[in-house]
């Protein structure tokens, strides 16, 4: 168990330094609980590459993001579902002070001066150069802190001599001002890097290639892609085709037809893989085209998609 020893009288200059080293304690403090803030609030731990289950201290993790989802008017003027991005620290005020100034009132009693003597080294031969080097010990004043003095009470508006012993009397007054610091430069670029991280996306339906030409009697393979704003494959969303009345045109997944109304669900990449097959028709047309399209049903509306067939004489 630790000693303890209370002390009443010290060095003066100890005495003043004391609460100055408090408010610079108090500052540190403050600096250092908004880095456990930011730590906190805005990153996750990533796993450490060391062992499993511990956690990388050289490492803040990966910057924590929130979002959401909203419907926008698309290029075609209809609402399309998008997904916004935001770093969580973005939305969360930075609680950064610190101390602009204190203000202490001292009642200090100076009881007594002590000059230390330093020993000197006996020497067989000195020099007055010798003597001249010597540097001179400064007194260190002992002193206490004590009550006000008595004649306070005589001032405008004291209310008596305090009737309390002294050692419980305040013998010291502090007015400590605090106000918003100045954001760190690393904190700035921070912030400037969350809004290069705002992202502001939508689910996509992609298909490729979206245009295919075929002959008579022709096929070629068309993959449906449907990702998520973070180009994040969406599996098991069910995708339904609709091919024009009348066109020469027939979607094939697993060698099976792809009937109109009929829901497909994307796999575990998000994809479906689709063969367009050209039917036997008598009389091809060049040039002739049908746009077959695609609909898939998120959480936060429906994504459409076309493939344009071109008949050739191939």
């Amino acid at each position: 168990m630790a000693q303890v020893t209370y002390v009443s009288i010290v060095d003066l200059s100890e005495l003043f330094s004391a609460p100055i080293t408090a408010v610079i304690n108090a500052d540190f403090m403050a600096a250092r609980q908004f880095a456990r803030y930011i730590e906190e609030f805005g990153f996750t731990k990533a796993p450490s590459p060391v062992g499993a289950g511990s956690v990388d201290p050289r490492s803040l993790g990966d910057l924590r993001m929130v979002s959401f989802t909203l419907d926008q008017p698309g290029p075609n003027g209809r609402p399309e579902p998008r997904t916004v991005q935001l770093p969580a620290l973005s939305l969360i005020p930075l609680p950064l002070l610190h101390v602009e100034s204190a203000e202490f009132k001292f009642a200090v009693r100076v009881l007594e001066g002590v000059k230390r003597v330093e020993p000197k080294p006996i020497r067989l031969l000195t020099s007055a150069t010798d003597e001249a080097a010597t540097p001179e010990q400064p007194i260190a004043w002992q002193a206490m802190l004590v009550s006000e003095p008595p004649s306070r009470a005589h001032e405008p508006g004291a209310s008596g001599a305090s009737k309390a012993a002294p050692s419980l009397d305040a013998n010291i007054k502090a007015q400590i001002h605090v106000r918003q610091a100045d954001i760190p430069g690393g904190i700035l670029r921070l912030l400037a890097l969350m809004n290069e991280n705002t992202q502001m996306g939508a689910a996509r339906l992609t298909v490729d290639p979206p245009r295919v030409e075929l002959g008579r009697g022709g096929r070629h393979p068309v993959t449906l892609t449907l990702t998520n704003a973070r180009q994040e494959p969406l599996a098991g969303v069910s995708v339904v085709s609709e091919v024009p009345s009348g066109a020469d045109v027939k979607l094939l997944v697993e060698g099976h037809a792809w009937l109109a109304k009929e829901s497909i669900a994307t796999d575990a990449l998000g994809r479906i893989a689709v063969i367009v097959a050209r039917g036997d028709a008598a009389v091809p047309r060049r040039g002739a085209s049908w746009t077959v399209a695609f609909r898939a049903s998120t959480g936060s509306g429906t994504l459409v998609e076309s493939l344009t067939v071109v008949e050739t004489l191939g």
